[in-house]
């Protein structure tokens, strides 16, 4: 309900600590900034209509789908044809931890380092589309991974090869979802929250709709073509990414909603 673009200091009205967490301050806020509750409530999908917001979510869904696919599969498949018991698929999943854990050590350093190579290139400024330089490598490597498990699932090659491949796969994820992240808190800062909450949404809309329509697709067609399918997807989202590098500054500059 506060406004990001004021700093701490400027803001044309005090902020307490308690008052404002348990959300006591806030009509006071919304009225000395002249937005009603219809306004403020109406904010997350105002959003939306910004072409950034919604190509950067669509692009996040395609990608993240496939990860919770990927893990739905192993589950089964360890089961059903590796003889794995339940507590042997627990400790198998700490892929998923390995993997994110590496993602994050990377991208960590990632980040700074295409943030500063992009600032000495452009007088030391960083734009917002900079952000998205690092999907790339991370949206490779997601493909890459896709295409390798889906022959491994299918003509059952060792599990480790599941293991380290899945591993791979969350750790681009990892790094792609602190691009988007970055990307879209630069575009719209006074829209943090609500940007931050799509991103969420195209998490939690991948994940569902992987968990409906994996398992029928893998036993329909086999694992190799269901995730060569997904493969090509998530190699072809990369071309939203390239659209809004190319446009994404423009659509930003025509937009209503202060940045």
């Amino acid at each position: 309900m506060h406004d990001r673009v004021f700093a701490g200091q400027e803001r044309p009205y005090p902020m307490r600590r308690l008052t404002s967490l348990f959300g006591i301050q806030q009509p006071a806020v919304a009225h000395q900034l002249k937005r009603s509750f219809l306004t403020s409530a109406l904010r997350p999908l105002t959003i939306l209509k910004e072409p950034p917001v919604l190509l950067s979510v669509v692009y996040y869904f395609l990608n993240f789908a496939w990860v919770i696919s990927v893990n739905t599969t192993v589950s089964i498949w360890l089961s059903e044809f590796y003889g794995f018991m339940p507590r042997n698929i627990g400790f198998f999943s700490f892929f998923g931890v390995i993997g994110v854990t590496i993602g994050w050590l990377v991208g960590h350093w990632m980040h700074d380092a295409v943030g500063l190579w992009y600032a000495k290139r452009h007088d030391g400024r960083i734009e917002p589309e900079a952000r998205l330089i690092i999907t790339y490598p991370a949206t490779i490597i997601m493909t890459l991974s896709l295409i390798v498990l889906g022959f491994a699932i299918q003509n059952l090659w060792h599990y480790m090869v599941l293991a380290v491949f899945a591993a791979v796969q969350c750790g681009g994820i990892m790094i792609t979802t602190t691009a988007v992240n970055a990307y879209l808190l630069d575009s719209y800062p006074d829209r943090a929250g609500e940007v931050s909450a799509w991103v969420s949404n195209g998490r939690i809309f991948g994940g569902f709709m992987a968990t409906y329509i994996q398992i029928p697709w893998v036993e329909q067609h086999g694992a190799a073509v269901a995730l060569g399918i997904q493969a090509a997807i998530t190699g072809s989202s990369a071309m939203i990414i390239a659209f809004i590098q190319w446009q994404g500054a423009a659509m930003r500059q025509q937009s209503k909603i202060v940045a």
